[in-house]
């Protein structure tokens, strides 16, 4: 049976309850940060957790049915959580600012600063452990200027039980 939400599909899977109460869990966290993206960005598109949520229906739209039942739960865990927390590096945290970078410096980089966040932070995010907060900034950081052909930097990373 297909379905073509992914955290629902994600639920059909084995160890995917837990998973979807994990990115509960996970978006919960990122909501009240994502929200101050617009005190540092007022003239911006509001990058809230109603943007992320938008991005997950327009993966819900772009990735197949067929290609959704065949990713593994943490597979489909890791992309829903990237998309939740793929803006995180936007929030002006002023332990991440560095040598008083401006709001453009900061939006260019963000990608960067998510992945440091969320590696950095993982436990407040309630992501279970450093391995996968790994994974999940490996992806938020590829999500804005970089060579995903890059194999030094976006390599197949091993995660739970040795799948890839």
């Amino acid at each position: 049976m297909s379905n073509d939400n992914l955290e629902e599909n994600l639920k059909t899977k084995s160890e995917g309850e837990s998973l979807f109460q994990t990115l509960r869990k996970i978006r919960a966290k990122a909501e009240p940060l994502l929200s101050k993206i617009g005190e540092t960005f007022p003239d911006y598109t509001n990058h809230d957790i109603n943007h992320s949520e938008r991005v997950i229906k327009n993966l819900n739209l772009l990735i197949p049915n067929s290609l959704k039942n065949k990713l593994n739960a943490y597979e489909v865990y890791f992309i829903v959580a990237s998309a939740y927390l793929h803006d995180i590096g936007m929030v002006d945290f002023p332990e991440l600012k560095k040598g008083g970078k401006d709001a453009q410096q900061i939006r260019n980089e963000h990608h960067l600063r998510s992945e440091d966040f969320i590696v950095k932070n993982f436990k407040d995010l309630a992501i279970e452990d450093e391995h996968q907060a790994m994974i999940i900034g490996r992806i938020c950081r590829g999500h804005r200027k970089e060579d995903l052909h890059n194999k030094d930097l976006f390599n197949p990373i091993k995660y739970i039980n040795n799948i890839q």
